[in-house]
């Protein structure tokens, strides 16, 4: 029960903030009159609100007695902020919408880490955050977006998609509000034996349940600052999400760059996402299976991504057209170190207060990477994006 609406709210996060490529691909760009770099600030305005946004969820989410309904009521509100961009006809409009979308989306990955580990093992929580922090989005935003090609409507197509998004994810988050339970005393699904079995499980990660605090611990903060593991996670998190920002904002872009008309880009974007969901999977199974492997896995799928950069930068794609296709599809492994970043800051961290400041400082340095990575895709460098 707890699992899938962890996977499916991620996967309609993703999937309606993803979207603004396939939506310029169907003619956004040209219908707001969009030009220079306009659509990477329209990239860079979502994060820049998420990271405004990320300091009142700081001091809300410690106090949120039940997190699913509160992220059920966050879901409905964005669902509806998104139908928005179907009204949009200009620059300004788009920015406007972006910045509320980012505002309204700021607590929902924090929410999912501290979820994860209120309910799940250690060795269970790398596995189950490769599920939910996964990228199906990436896979179902290309097919779903050249299903679309045949839609027939007095509104372009880049206004249906918005809508149809929209209104599944308020769909859901109605849904939501009234299914999933706020902590496992008040499971609908476990008996009285079974809810202390839970219970008991989770004591064994010796970090805490979440059920809501009154007051923030400072001190526990304060131990969070002192320790150079946090700040190592911190640095990388940034840098890790300038590579997210271009991948998921511009994938489409390079791809259709090498020559492809934009309906067969939104197919050949595809493959890319399942790479990375499949590499995710992979190492949270190795994880599973092998102890204090994960920072090794970091290494090694890092390397593979910065592989398949050097290659998109170094290959002339006019004459290996194929092998400049691989290197976008290798660019998938950059997923992977992220979620592993996750787990280790789900799994190490005890406290509520810590929790909370952990999970937040996770949001806040996603949000600045992904502030600053569109910015180096420059317009007139497509498409490789030197």
């Amino acid at each position: 029960v707890i699992l899938p609406f962890l996977v499916i709210t991620m996967f309609l996060q993703l999937l309606d903030k993803n979207c603004l490529s396939y939506a310029a691909l169907y003619g956004m760009k040209t219908d707001c009159g969009l030009v220079g770099q306009q659509y990477s600030w329209l990239a860079t305005i979502f994060y820049l609100a998420y990271l405004f946004a990320e300091i009142p969820v700081f001091l809300l989410l410690p106090k949120v007695k039940n997190l699913a309904k509160f992220m059920s009521v966050l879901l409905f509100i964005w669902g509806g902020v998104l139908m928005c961009m179907a009204a949009c006809h200009n620059f300004g409009g788009l920015m406007a919408v972006r910045f509320f979308l980012g505002i309204f989306e700021a607590a929902i990955q924090p929410s999912c880490i501290i979820i994860s580990s209120t309910w799940y093992t250690k060795k269970e929580q790398p596995l189950r955050m490769a599920l939910w922090s996964n990228t199906f989005a990436g896979v179902f935003n290309g097919i779903f977006a050249y299903g679309m090609e045949n839609w027939k409507g007095s509104l372009p197509i880049w206004k249906y998609m918005f809508l149809t998004y929209g209104a599944v994810t308020m769909l859901f988050g109605l849904l939501m509000f009234f299914v999933i339970p706020g902590s496992m005393h008040t499971a609908w699904f476990l008996n009285e034996e079974e809810k202390r079995c839970a219970v008991a499980r989770s004591a064994t990660n010796q970090t805490g349940i979440h059920f809501g605090t009154k007051y923030i611990k400072w001190y526990q903060i304060q131990e969070s600052l002192l320790d150079p593991k946090y700040w190592s996670l911190v640095v990388f998190i940034i840098v890790q999400n300038f590579i997210n920002a271009g991948i998921t904002n511009f994938n489409t872009f390079i791809i259709k760059g090498f020559g492809y008309s934009s309906y067969r880009t939104m197919l050949l974007a595809t493959p890319q996402a399942g790479v990375a969901m499949g590499i995710c999977i992979l190492c949270a199974a190795v994880s599973y299976f092998v102890k204090n492997i994960r920072f090794i896995l970091i290494f090694i799928t890092t390397g593979v991504t910065m592989a398949g950069i050097i290659m998109i930068w170094k290959i002339n794609h006019k004459e290996h057209l194929h092998e400049s296709l691989a290197a976008v599809y290798i660019c998938g492994f950059y997923n992977a170190p992220y979620v592993m970043c996750l787990s280790l800051i789900a799994s190490n961290t005890s406290g509520q207060t810590k929790k909370a400041f952990n999970s937040i400082s996770v949001g806040l340095f996603y949000a600045l990477g992904n502030l600053i990575g569109p910015q180096f895709f420059r317009n007139s460098e497509s498409p490789t994006y030197v």
